[in-house]
């Protein structure tokens, strides 16, 4: 069924953008009309003026989420018929699901494939305009059969030898019917199969599983009426295998869409080669297939099946002078008993998929239930993670740094820490990553950086007085001669990469009082060189506003020379992976440290002091956890430490008290 493109309106809702522009773009040369919001408010003021024909909605959205904005216009009238396709960043299955069920149509991922977004665009398009002609012409058609029927009776009551006439326009009427029938058939195949390989997609996937399931269950519960047929039914089981292909966007954007779509044809024509009669291939979308096999009667099976569509991708693909090897991740659902739901079932292998992917030593993963729990948990703890954020639920904790030499707290770096009112306490290596990937670590690094300022602040004014330090970068020091202390904070990989980073942290030095010269930002090395220009004009940008700058875990990321000569940095941070190595007797592992091993580190240690001090660096070794590793730095050279055995990470009273014995301590001696 075709559409005018210049007719169709998209309303592109997303908070970045980056991604508005490129979508506007992309859907701008196709001649599509482009309307755009950046907000969840706007996006229902301007489908309920002027409905669009289709809406891209991000999930993530900083005023109302894509759920909220979907569920309201599903609530309208105005806008409930409007297909709509989530957009996000999270390509999680619980996502999926959610997605699917507020009454999203699709779903598509970032970063963006073209000729991914252009197809399904189109595809749902043409469905809702395919859907919208079909009840006009139903209408219109009825209203025909109605009129002409009526005409006819007249005319038949009135002269008899019309009545010939009557039966031939009877006949017209059929012709129609008949022409309307095959008209519903060709929408239900475009509704129900992929334009490009012409194999079922995935609506007709779940469709086919349904049915499957509702007829598994019947041929069960007659069977139970007879104990040698139920034990002879209840040996088929099926299976369903979902397969991705491996970096398929690295031939898309190097040798074109066109090239990719002949390759993902090419697939589709090998997996068919491999499959059995009871299977049945469906293309999901992208570089994305699934296969239905029935009559399944033990996993062995169904391995068997997965290692020969492995060994199909052996072969190399030869298309246009082009030879091209590729591989693909398989996630395994199998099931003795129709168990579950289709949208549960294929939740369930989309994950087992996607944990293949993950694991390099794998090409294919059989779901179990522990995968699910996993994922149950990762967004409960996610959930958590959000209502903490709202609640302010968090707590920073300062682990003190000690200068070597003097033996003194010379500052201190400021961590996080969660007492869940419930679970009691929640350690920062379980919900930092998953806060890092549902994109929360931003708000979180925020919050810490404000409270790490403002206590900080409020420390030099109660010991130093209020003009110690001003945020004028003044350097006024107390009357003992004393110096105030500098905080450190991290910051995350995705907070660096923030293009409003600046003007946060100029905002929250300006609300606490607290000058740039007392602040130290540790980031790592890989955050630096994701973007070495880009962090280049950063560091720099922060350097002029007097803020200090730390290499965070030295050692355990790119360790380029090159870096370290041309970024302005202030400070090396040695892991605590080569400072637990300064002490022979002292192993994390339980296993004992051979004399190799020791020398080795005592090596990358001293070499990692001396190279920073060529570059004007001060060092901060980590994790000191014996006085024999203290002794080690203190004659290697290296300035500062921190680890538990010269102080353990302190809520704000007590690092306070040891800031005043300190203090009260330096005082007398002046």
């Amino acid at each position: 069924m075709q559409f005018s493109k210049e007719a169709s309106t998209i309303l592109i809702v997303d908070d970045n953008k980056d991604n508005l522009d490129l979508l506007s773009g992309i859907l701008a040369r196709e001649e599509y009309q482009v309307r755009r919001a950046i907000n969840g408010t706007l996006a229902l003021k301007t489908a309920a003026i002027l409905p669009p024909s289709l809406v891209l909605l991000d999930i993530n959205m900083p005023d109302i989420s894509g759920y909220e904005v979907c569920q309201r216009m599903k609530q309208d009238p105005k806008t409930c018929d409007i297909p709509i396709i989530f957009i996000s960043a999270l390509n999680e299955v619980v996502d999926k699901v959610k997605a699917f069920s507020m009454g999203g149509v699709d779903y598509i991922t970032k970063p963006f494939k073209m000729s991914e977004v252009l197809a399904r665009v189109e595809t749902h398009i043409a469905l809702a305009t395919a859907k919208r002609e079909v009840i006009l012409l139903n209408q219109v058609l009825e209203q025909r059969v109605e009129e002409r029927t009526l005409e006819l009776e007249q005319r038949a009551l009135e002269l008899e030898f019309q009545s010939q006439q009557l039966q031939d326009m009877n006949q017209n009427l059929k012709q129609e019917i008949v022409q309307r029938q095959r008209v519903e058939e060709q929408l239900l195949h475009v509704a129900y199969h992929d334009p490009l390989t012409n194999l079922p997609n995935r609506a007709s996937l779940l469709r086919a599983l349904e049915q499957f399931l509702v007829e598994q269950t019947m041929t069960l519960a007659k069977s139970a009426e007879c104990l040698e047929v139920k034990r002879i039914t209840s040996k088929k089981g099926f299976a369903v295998i979902y397969l991705d292909c491996d970096r398929f966007k690295v031939i898309n954007d190097s040798l074109g869409h066109d090239l990719g779509d002949q390759i993902l044809l090419a697939i589709a024509e090998r997996l068919q080669k491999r499959l059995p009669l009871a299977a049945q291939l469906y293309r999901q979308g992208g570089d994305e297939f699934t296969i239905l096999l029935r009559e399944v009667e033990t996993q062995t099976q169904v391995e068997k099946l997965v290692k020969s569509l492995v060994e199909s991708f052996n072969q190399p693909f030869l298309l246009q002078q082009h030879e091209l090897f590729l591989t693909a991740s398989f996630g395994i659902v199998f099931c003795s008993e129709p168990l579950g739901t289709a949208e549960n079932i294929l939740r369930d292998v989309d994950t087992a998929m996607y944990h293949a992917k993950a694991d390099t030593n794998l090409q294919w993963q059989f779901f179990d239930q522990a995968m699910h729990q996993r994922l149950k948990a990762r967004l409960e703890l996610e959930n958590e993670i959000r209502r903490a954020i709202e609640n302010q639920d968090f707590s920073p904790a300062y682990q003190p740094i000690i200068d070597l030499k003097t033996g003194l707290i010379s500052g201190f770096e400021t961590l996080i820490r969660w007492n869940h009112k419930i679970q009691g306490f929640i350690s920062p290596g379980e919900f930092i990553p998953v806060a890092e990937e549902a994109g929360l670590i931003i708000p979180i690094d925020l919050w810490i950086l404000q409270e790490a300022c403002r206590q900080t602040r409020f420390w030099q004014v109660k010991f130093l007085g209020k003009n110690a330090l001003l945020p004028n970068g003044r350097n006024l020091e107390s009357s003992a001669g004393l110096v105030p202390w500098k905080v450190s904070v991290n910051l995350s990989v995705k907070q660096f990469s923030q293009p409003n980073l600046l003007e946060e942290i100029d905002r929250i030095l300006l609300e606490t009082g607290l000058s740039g010269q007392s602040l130290k930002l540790e980031i790592t090395e890989t955050a630096i060189m994701e973007n070495a220009d880009s962090a280049l004009r950063l560091l720099q940008a922060l350097k002029q506003r007097g803020i200090q700058l730390a290499i965070d875990d030295f050692g355990t990321g790119y360790s380029s020379l090159s870096y370290l000569h041309r970024f302005p940095v202030d400070t090396l941070k040695i892991d605590q992976l080569f400072v637990s190595g300064l002490d022979p007797d002292f192993s994390r592992s339980g296993k004992p440290m051979g004399a190799q091993d020791f020398e080795h580190n005592l090596r990358i240690v001293r070499s990692a002091v001396n190279l920073a001090h060529e570059l004007d660096m001060d060092v901060v070794a980590e994790g000191i956890e014996t006085s024999v590793m203290q002794e080690q730095l203190l004659a290697l050279g290296c300035d500062y430490a921190q680890g538990y055995l010269l102080g353990r990470p302190l809520n704000a009273e007590a690092l306070e008290a040891k800031l005043a014995e300190q203090h009260g301590s330096l005082a007398i001696a002046n």
